[in-house]
């Protein structure tokens, strides 16, 4: 068959039953969906090739071939036989055009995971274990050897690290950790997790320390390491041999840069043998390739299982980075006494080759999993509770802050005090007679900084640091005025509430007029932006006759991840009733948003979560028109994208493109409960783009400047509704 007859309009298409029942009719569209763009060449040849080497394998593993190598592009380590089936459109969805072949869904549905499991294990190309085939099946799981030896070889690597770990006496670290973090500040969030990570590093020779931007990674690593050198002085004379690594050149540098001034922070704390601990910490940052002695034009390193590095301990920082193939042979380095410490934010800067290994590594993390000897012996070794949540203790530094402010406001040092009690927080008014602070001096009382607190930080900071922020207010007789404080409660669960249909669409067309973005922005992929998805709750759709916010909700999806920590989500006070009506959609009532901040308080907060991402939502219009109502000081004129424009854009033939629908049609799952929330439809909106993603890029939209182009192209006008 002609190059040119595979895309011709006239050519007769194999049906996917006949595609399925011959091979060689299987491998002609194979070959199409390459020159169409579906696939590449590479995943074709593939299939084409063992074909040739094992030629008892009927179609069906020739279709899994493909899909293995297709999926090892996408960055992916193997193939769900399950999924593949169920949810063909998660591995590859494409959007045909006319006289299209069969698409690669029209045939995985029709292939059952059973019969294809039992095709892949007669055929000759495919192994269930240690041998020379090209693809290995482990369960439904069919992989490239190369990554199932990797993926193997990383594991051993870990279990056997995990299983030569020596419970160290928590009596000998905690003087130390105390030292690296002053009892004072041991209970605070941020202080607290890194001073737990340190004693786990400490306990097990295989640490993994995760968490997004300003979480003090870097300063957990370096206090860690110091955590070691004393004890390594202390029980053998000598410090470890220990070397910083780093994925990328860039990333190196980074890291650099930032230890630099960690180390120098170590001067200012009494630790034994001070001087020699600060010198045993390296200064410099390697890449991985030249720690491990890479060989030009192969894959090979100078330092492997035969000649292991001569190191105790190796640290990697942005370890999302690394691949599979990377992290095997890092650990094929290592000596099997040396520790290792993973670095790094597990839902940002995946890894360029395939093999997710720090989210694998970190799927049940959040989770805790920690066994009851284990928790006990971090509160011997830290006195932090291991399930802490609070900050009980810079609160307390917060409060007499506040209360200083405050009779300098009022003139008085008698203070009444109300608490409120919400689902999910509890309000602390201070009360006292006269007028309420101003706006001014919040501000610079926010900006204060606590000085009996380590590293001094601002009040804001420390608001920040537990979603909270602080406002005042006069009372309704105005003889008194207040200001509250929300904190962290723990949430009050009810029984399951019933919910009405979801609100009408609305439109409007105000989007379609805010500004273009820049050039360098327009241009960027849309796998490479930084997007925000959000949601609003209100107290009804009149938004022009009164009806506002009770609720916002956001999540962060970056590099085409949804984070899955990095979210927004508060209640306001509308200043009205909530009707039943509206009750009845989102369940929230009078009572849940008492003592909430007003919108102009929360605005401001919103808009930095926001910071420079691109903002998404459903229906767009309906909640920027409710964020921006006339007079709010805060405005939202960053690039939006609105997916339900882009999918009647992409559907312009289907009817119903509300978030339940399109919910349903794309297989988006989420927790019973949680529709009909502003964060809880912030996160199916999120899903769903995701979906979507695949299906712009198969119509070649690909950058920021062509979706918002294509959603314009979307706009009815006569559907609008004022």
């Amino acid at each position: 068959m002609s190059e040119t007859s595979l895309t011709s309009p006239n050519t007769a298409w194999p049906s996917s039953e006949q595609a399925l029942a011959d091979r060689e009719a299987l491998l002609a569209l194979l070959f199409a969906w390459a020159e169409l763009g579906w696939i590449r060449d590479l995943d074709a040849a593939l299939a084409h090739r063992l074909a040739q080497l094992a030629p008892e394998g009927d179609a069906s593993c020739l279709l899994a071939a493909m899909l293995v190598s297709h999926q090892a592009g996408q960055g992916h380590l193997l193939v769900d036989l399950t999924q593949a089936h169920e949810q063909p459109t998660t591995l590859i969805a494409v959007e045909p055009g006319d006289d299209a072949p069969p698409t690669p869904e029209a045939l995985l549905s029709l292939l059952a995971p059973a019969r294809w499991s039992q095709a892949l294990r007669g055929w000759s190309a495919v192994g269930s274990g240690p041998g020379n085939s090209p693809l290995v099946l482990e369960g439904e799981r069919l992989y490239l050897r190369r990554y199932w030896r990797n993926e193997q070889q990383v594991a051993n690597g870990v279990d056997t690290r995990l299983a030569l770990g020596e419970v160290v006496d928590a009596a000998t670290l905690r003087p130390v950790l105390d030292v690296l973090f002053p009892p004072a500040s041991h209970s605070a969030e941020q202080a607290g997790s890194q001073k737990l990570a340190c004693a786990l590093g400490a306990r097990a020779p295989f640490t993994v320390i995760t968490g997004g931007p300003g979480t003090g990674k870097t300063t957990t690593v370096i206090r860690l390491l110091a955590l070691l050198q004393v004890q390594a002085i202390a029980t053998r004379g000598a410090p470890l041999a220990i070397r910083l690594a780093a994925p990328t050149g860039k990333a190196a540098a980074r890291l650099s840069e930032s230890i630099r001034d960690q180390i120098d922070a170590l001067e200012g704390l009494d630790l034994p043998h001070a001087e020699q601990v600060r010198d045993a910490i390296p200064h410099e940052v390697l890449t991985l390739h030249r720690l491990l002695g890479a060989r030009p034009d192969t894959r090979h390193f100078r330092y492997h299982r035969l000649n292991p590095l001569p190191l105790d301990m190796v640290a990697v920082d942005e370890a999302s980075m690394v691949d599979i193939d990377m992290m095997a042979a890092l650990l094929d380095a290592l000596p099997p006494h040396a520790r290792l410490v993973l670095l790094g934010d597990k839902d940002q800067l995946a890894s360029v080759e395939a093999g997710a290994v720090l989210g694998n590594l970190c799927a049940r993390a959040e989770a805790g999993h920690y066994r009851e000897e284990v928790t006990q012996w971090l509160e011997s070794a830290t006195g932090v509770p291991a399930w802490f949540k609070g900050d009980a203790p810079a609160l307390l530094v917060l409060l007499e802050s506040l209360l200083e402010r405050l009779r300098e406001h009022a003139g008085t040092t008698s203070f009444e005090g109300e608490m409120l009690l919400g689902n999910r927080r509890v309000y602390l008014d201070l009360i006292w007679p006269g007028k309420p602070l101003s706006q001014r001096e919040l501000t610079t009382w926010s900006d204060q900084r606590l000085a009996a607190l380590p590293l001094s930080p601002r009040v804001g900071d420390l608001l920040r640091q537990h979603a909270s922020d602080a406002w005042s207010l006069a009372d309704s007789d105005g003889k008194y005025a207040r200001l509250r404080l929300p904190l962290p409660a723990v949430e009050r669960v009810g029984a399951p509430r019933t919910l009405a249909a979801p609100r009408p669409e609305f439109h409007d067309f105000g989007i379609a007029d805010l500004p273009p973005p820049d050039a360098e922005l327009a241009r960027r992929p849309l796998r490479a932006l930084e997007i925000v998805a959000f949601d609003t709750e209100t107290t009804g759709l009149e938004l022009r006759r009164g009806d506002t916010v009770i609720s916002i909700g956001a999540c962060r999806i970056v590099n085409a991840r949804l984070l899955a920590s990095d979210v927004f989500d508060v209640r306001v006070d509308p200043g009205k009733p909530i009707p039943p009506a509206s009750t009845a959609i989102h369940g929230l009532t009078d009572s849940d948003v008492s003592g909430a901040p007003p919108l102009p308080v929360l605005l401001p907060r919103f808009r930095n979560y926001i910071g420079d991402a691109v903002v998404l939502a459903h229906n767009a219009a309906f909640d920027l028109l409710a964020l921006q109502p006339p007079g709010a000081s805060v405005t939202l004129d960053m690039p939006v994208l609105d997916t339900l424009l882009i999918s009647r854009a992409l559907d312009e033939s289907l009817d119903g493109h509300d978030l339940d629908t399109l919910a349903d049609r794309y297989s988006l799952r989420f927790p019973p409960g949680t529709r009909h929330t502003a964060l809880g439809d912030a996160r199916v909106t999120a899903e769903l783009w995701l979906a979507l993603l695949p299906r712009l890029e198969a119509r070649g939209i690909e950058t920021l400047e062509q979706a918002l182009a294509l959603q314009a192209s979307a706009f009815d006008k006569e559907d609008a509704c004022t």
